[in-house]
């Protein structure tokens, strides 16, 4: 008899919250946004695998994530700040949002789904922040980093360095970021 050892620490691919996007998100409820590359967070649109809405995925600090849920709530989604993960629909439109969080690189990390491109267009404007690179990764000298691998590399490429680009070179220098950090960021 075979056993496969390390099946035992895959995660399995079905979730409890297991929901069908597609089902949700259609297309007589959708406008795909017209929206320039450096912005933060950067809308992808769903629709080539059938879902008609836009992703975003983001990492922000505490005060970002306070903005955030005011927004949200403005924009008629009724959310609960610690508690919502998945499907909130609007109380005064068709349209959805599906959005999971996680504590995750010194702040949250959001994962959101939605049709709404108003909300998506004032979530842009928030100008929303993740957290600095020494709050990310408090124990990393980052002086000493060669080549980008693991949680430090999916951190650069898809949080830290498109918000980084999305910011003209007098906000970068309003920053004020540690100077070992200032140098990871033109060495990468």
């Amino acid at each position: 008899m075979r056993i496969n050892f390390f099946s035992k620490f895959r995660k399995s691919k079905k979730t409890k919250a297991d929901i069908n996007l597609s089902s949700i998100f259609l297309l007589a409820q959708f406008s795909p946004l017209d929206i320039a590359d450096d912005v933060f967070p950067r809308p992808i649109c769903m629709e080539s695998k059938g879902v008609f809405a836009h992703r975003l995925v983001f990492l922000v600090d505490d005060s970002s994530l306070e903005r955030l849920w005011v927004l949200i709530k403005q924009n008629g989604f009724d959310c609960a700040n610690d508690t919502t993960d998945g499907v909130v629909t609007n109380s005064e439109s068709s349209f959805s949002l599906f959005i999971k969080k996680e504590k995750d690189f010194g702040g949250t990390l959001i994962r959101m789904v939605t049709n709404h491109n108003v909300l998506i267009e004032a979530i842009l404007a928030l100008r929303l922040s993740p957290p600095r690179p020494e709050i990310s990764f408090p124990e990393l000298e980052p002086d000493s980093i060669g080549s980008l691998q693991g949680s430090l590399e999916y951190w650069w490429y898809e949080l830290w360095k498109p918000y980084w680009c999305s910011l003209s070179p007098v906000e970068q220098e309003q920053q004020k970021l540690l100077a070992e950090w200032c140098e990871f960021i033109a060495w990468h």
